[in-house]
């Protein structure tokens, strides 16, 4: 109890020490001057906290798995009513609260208005930025921790559903550091933070790798995550088709557009036009569509490589994995036909040619989702 009292009081010491700085303010600066240089500070939070590039992909990986942590959760609230009036009132009373009630600052104004403060302030920010980083860098080591300890380690259903609590407490952590950060960044180019000082401090947003196979390349983009084993990448090979008419092909909903271009002897390189759009159809909801990505066909790049015992394709590759370079684009696949070809004889030099031991063109152990009857495994050595 005398903790919360002494917060309290410090709460309100901090509100007091902030409404005799914005009163100050009001006497050297016109509200209305405040309220027109304040839309630059406006446009600064509404990137960082909707759309902005920076952070809001790196969300993208905490909001899935928070997503996942509630869709595990064993406590569920009475009614969509109640969820929606907790949330209004915690989203009232944290926006209300002295710490977070906004300051004006040089870099709520224009950096020519007030040279030298925005010099002293820089200085701050990045200070707030060095904070931010590694309170970030604490945070997700703290969840890549409870991966290793909790989740994986969890034997039972209950176990795993508080481990999965643990983790969406510190993917909270993770979004507002990296919240922190991205305003930070913001506010230090207003600030007219040097070229060296923003390489220093660079945005955090996702990068497209280039994959290579045996007989080409294609890039993506990467999503780390401690679902996957270090030194494995996955990836649906049911995603990312493609069509090279704009009406014609797949369906225009999941595919995107591509040209096909020959760059040599057996050489092919595919680049993406534009990715899934509106479009009319006999079906009103086409023009609704709001998603442009659909993936990146990755199958062309992988040669047949026949199984020996099974004569079964053998999905899985060694690759290697490069950052993108500048003249590549996300979509963009190379594949040599002719490598494909030598890889694919390469393979079926270590086959042995059927019938197997027992007469059959493969063994009937192999499990198939659609097995066919046992006589069609018999070898027919007049074909």
């Amino acid at each position: 109890m005398n903790q919360k009292v002494e917060l309290t009081k410090r709460r309100d010491t901090l509100q007091s020490r902030i409404n005799a700085w914005n009163h100050k303010a009001d006497q050297y600066l016109s509200t209305s001057n405040i309220d027109e240089e304040q839309e630059l500070q406006d446009m600064l939070d509404q990137d960082a906290e909707e759309s902005g590039q920076t952070d809001a992909e790196v969300e993208h990986l905490a909001d899935q798995s928070a997503h996942d942590a509630d869709a595990n959760t064993d406590t569920e609230l009475e009614s969509a009513s109640e969820a929606t009036d907790l949330h209004f009132q915690k989203s009232t009373a944290d926006a209300l609260s002295a710490e977070n009630i906004q300051l004006y600052l040089p870099s709520s104004f224009a950096m020519t208005r007030f040279p030298v403060p925005a010099a002293k302030e820089l200085e701050l920010q990045l200070g707030q930025a060095n904070d931010a980083l590694h309170n970030l860098r604490i945070a997700l080591g703290k969840k890549s921790f409870l991966f290793r300890s909790h989740v994986r380690a969890a034997r039972s259903q209950q176990r795993k559903t508080r481990a999965w609590s643990e983790v969406s407490s510190v993917d909270a952590d993770v979004r507002q550091q990296a919240r922190i950060y991205a305003l930070t960044r913001r506010k230090m180019i207003v600030l007219g933070a040097t070229d060296e000082i923003l390489d220093r401090y660079k945005a955090l947003k996702y990068a497209d790798l280039k994959i290579s196979t045996a007989i080409g390349t294609f890039v993506t983009r990467a999503w780390v995550t401690e679902g996957i084993r270090p030194g494995v990448v996955g990836m649906s090979h049911h995603l990312g088709r493609w069509r090279t008419d704009e009406n014609q092909g797949g369906g225009r909903s999941a595919s995107a557009l591509v040209r096909i271009t020959r760059s040599g002897t057996g050489r092919y390189d595919m680049r993406q036009v534009h990715g899934v759009q509106p479009f009319d159809s006999d079906d009103p909801d086409s023009k609704r569509v709001w998603w442009t990505e659909v993936g990146v066909h990755q199958n062309l790049t992988f040669p047949v490589q026949p199984d020996p015992v099974s004569g079964m394709h053998c999905w899985h590759q060694r690759v290697r994995v490069d950052k993108a370079g500048p003249d590549d684009r996300y979509g963009d696949i190379s594949v040599d036909t002719e490598r494909s070809h030598r890889v694919y004889k390469e393979w079926m030099a270590k086959t042995r040619p059927a019938p197997g031991p027992d007469g059959t063109r493969r063994p009937m152990w192999f499990d198939r989702p659609l097995r066919p009857v046992p006589e069609a495994y018999r070898f027919n050595r007049q074909e």
